[in-house]
C-alpha cells in the first residue's frame, strides 16, 4: 500500500496477494472511511498498517479540527440505518425505544472511550488490540465480526434498492408483482460485480462524498415531510409505550444504528495531541446529538403517516412516502447513494476473504491475468452471496436489519471493547463492574435478538404497491 498524491491505493493484482495482514484486516468501512477522510486533507498521510499512527499530520486550527472530527463521527454513525428506525420504533414501542436509544448512546460513548484507552497501550488497529489483549482468537473474532457486519450492510442495501425500485416502477399502475423482486435483485449483480473488481480505494472517494450528500439531503426531506404530516393530522393514535412482541427486533436495529465504533482508531490517530485531549468531550456531545436525531426520526414520521397508527409503517420510511414527484426523486437519490456505498462496504470483505481463501482456491497461482480473473471471480461470488441473502430478507427488511445488528455489530460495538479493556487497562471496581455488565448485555443482545430475528424470519409475499392497498 502506498500514498500517491494524497490517495490511498492498493496495488493489483499480484501485490494484493502479499499485502500485510494488518493492512488487509483493518477496521472495515470505518478504516476506509478514515482513510478517505484523512487522505483528502492536503499534505496528510495515513497509517501504513504497521504502527497505527498516521505519520506527519497537516496543521489545522483547533476549530477546523473539531469540525472535521464532528463531521467524521456523524458520517460514520448516520447512514442507511436511520431509514429503518421508524419501523424499529414500532417494533419496540415509542417510550421503550426512546429510552433504549439514549442508553445505547451512553454505552457507545463508554465503549468507544475504552477502545481509545486500549489504543493508547497498543499502537495498532482494532484487531491488533484484540491480538494483544486476548490472543489470536480475539483478532479472528474482530475480523469475522467485521466481515459479517460489512457483508450484512451490503445485503441490506441490495434489498432496500430492490424494494424501492419496485415502488418507483409501479408509480402509474401496479404492474410489477412482488414475486418478481428476484429480478430486481439479480440485475444489481451487473452493477456491483464490476464495482467489486476495483482495486484502488481512491476511486471510491468521490462516490462516498456524493452518497453522504444524498443521504443527508434525503433525511432532511423526510423530516420536512413528516413535520407537514404532523400538522395536517391531529387524530389520536393508539401508540403503545412498549411492544412485547417486537422489542427484541428493535434492540438489533438499535445496535445497527450505532455501528460506527470501528472508526475510532483511525480517526483518533489523525488528531493532534490537543485534539486527542478534546476527543472525549467532542465524542460525547456528538453522540448524544446523534441519539437525538435518531429519536426524532424514529418518532416523528410514524405518528401521523396518513393518519395511521405506527404499526402500519413499512420496513423502510421511504416505502411510506406519498405518490408525488419529490418523493420519487428522494427515493431515487437514496437508491443511488446506496449503489455508491455498496463497493466501499464490500471492500474490506473481499480483502479479508481473498487473504483467507488464497491458498485453498490457489488465487496466487498462474499468470498475471489468471490471478486477476481468479480474484475477480471470487469477488463476484461474494457479491452473488450478498444478493442471495438479500433475496431471503427482502420481504422482511426489519428482521434483516435486526439480524445484522445483533449478530454482527453487537460484538464490535459492545463486547470486544470492554473485554479488551479488562485485559489491558488497570481496573477500578466501578470500571470492572461496568465492563462486565456491558459484556453480559452484549452477549444477551447477540443471543436473544439474533434468535428472535431468525425465529420470525419467513419469505413472505411483498406488497409491490403499499399506497394502493
Amino acid at each position: 500500500m502506498n500514498m500517491n498524491e494524497g490517495s490511498l491505493q492498493f496495488e493489483s493484482p499480484s501485490p494484493v496477494a502479499h499485502m500485510d495482514d494488518e493492512v488487509v484486516s483493518r477496521d472495515g468501512r470505518q478504516h476506509l472511511l478514515g482513510a478517505l477522510e484523512t487522505s483528502t486533507r492536503r499534505g496528510s498521510s495515513f497509517d501504513d498498517g504497521h504502527g497505527g499512527g498516521t505519520g506527519e499530520k497537516v496543521f489545522e486550527t483547533p476549530l477546523v479540527e473539531q469540525v472535521r472530527l464532528v463531521a467524521t463521527i456523524v458520517k460514520s454513525f448516520v447512514g442507511s440505518g436511520v431509514l429503518f428506525l421508524p419501523k424499529a420504533f414500532s417494533n419496540g414501542g415509542w417510550l421503550f425505544s426512546t429510552c433504549i436509544m439514549i442508553v445505547m448512546a451512553v454505552i457507545a460513548q463508554m465503549t468507544i472511550l475504552r477502545l481509545v484507552a486500549c489504543r493508547q497501550v497498543v499502537h495498532g488497529s482494532y484487531s491488533q488490540i484484540g491480538m494483544r489483549a486476548c490472543g489470536r482468537w480475539a483478532k479472528i473474532g474482530v475480523d469475522v465480526s467485521l466481515v459479517l457486519s460489512q457483508a450484512g450492510f451490503c445485503t441490506v442495501y441490495v434489498a432496500f434498492i430492490a424494494r424501492n425500485v419496485m415502488q418507483l416502477l409501479n408509480v402509474d399502475s401496479c404492474w410489477l408483482e412482488g414475486r418478481w423482486i428476484w429480478v430486481l435483485i439479480l440485475l444489481q449483480f451487473l452493477v456491483f460485480a464490476p464495482l467489486s473488481w476495483v482495486r484502488k480505494i481512491q476511486f471510491f472517494g468521490w462516490t462516498s462524498l456524493l452518497a453522504n450528500f444524498l443521504i443527508g439531503s434525503g433525511l432532511l426531506g423526510i423530516l420536512l415531510w413528516s413535520a407537514v404530516e404532523w400538522q395536517q393530522h391531529d387524530n389520536a393514535l393508539e401508540v403503545p409505550m412498549f411492544n412485547a412482541q417486537g422489542f427484541a427486533l428493535f434492540l438489533g436495529s438499535a445496535v445497527y444504528a450505532y455501528e460506527g465504533i470501528g472508526m475510532v482508531v483511525p480517526v483518533y490517530d489523525s488528531l493532534s495531541h490537543e485534539g486527542q485531549q478534546r476527543f472525549p468531550y467532542t465524542l460525547s456531545i456528538t453522540l448524544f446529538g446523534i441519539a437525538g436525531l435518531y429519536i426524532i426520526v424514529g418518532l416523528v414520521p410514524y405518528l401521523f403517516v396518513f393518519g395511521k397508527a405506527h404499526w402500519a409503517m413499512q420496513d423502510a420510511i421511504t416505502l411510506n412516502l406519498p405518490s408525488v414527484w419529490w418523493a420519487y426523486v428522494l427515493i431515487a437519490a437514496y437508491c443511488l447513494a446506496l449503489v455508491f456505498s455498496y463497493p466501499l462496504m464490500l471492500f474490506p470483505v473481499v480483502k479479508i476473504g481473498e487473504k483467507g481463501a488464497a491458498s485453498c482456491l490457489r488465487l496466487n497461482e498462474g499468470s498475471r491475468n489468471a490471478r486477476l480473473w481468479k480474484r475477480n471471480g471470487f469477488r463476484a461470488g461474494i457479491v452473488a452471496l450478498t444478493l442471495l441473502v438479500a433475496y431471503a430478507g427482502s420481504s422482511q427488511l426489519d428482521n434483516l436489519v435486526a439480524l445484522v445488528g445483533s449478530f454482527s455489530c453487537a460484538p464490535l460495538a459492545f463486547i470486544f471493547p470492554c473485554l479488551f479493556h479488562l485485559r489491558l487497562i488497570e481496573q477500578t471496581l466501578l470500571s470492572r463492574i461496568s465492563n462486565i455488565l456491558i459484556v453480559v448485555l452484549g452477549v444477551g443482545v447477540v443471543i436473544f435478538s439474533t434468535w428472535q430475528a431468525i425465529a420470525g424470519w419467513a419469505i413472505v409475499s411483498i406488497n409491490p404497491c403499499p399506497h394502493s392497498s
